[in-house]
């Protein structure tokens, strides 16, 4: 008897040693989940980034481009 009581305490181990093994793969499931979203947010905030660059160096080249003109402009006032 004492057999079987051991037999059946491995085989309950050995079932919940299968169900923390599947827990664990849900969870790693999750996190990767969890990091490609977060993956692609950070994507698109670097694009995001990017274009708002772009348009303050246009800002820039434009703002730099009207001083030359009023700068020329007050040369042939004087």
């Amino acid at each position: 008897m004492t057999h079987d009581v051991l037999r059946n305490l491995l085989g309950l181990k050995l079932d919940m040693t299968g169900y923390a093994s599947l827990l664990d793969n849900q969870q790693i499931q999750n996190i990767t989940e969890k990091a490609q979203l977060h993956d692609a947010g950070v994507q698109n905030m670097d694009l995001e980034v990017c274009n708002l660059k772009k348009q303050l160096t246009e800002f820039v080249v434009e703002r730099k481009g009207i001083h030359q003109f009023v700068y020329q402009q007050n040369s042939f006032l004087h």
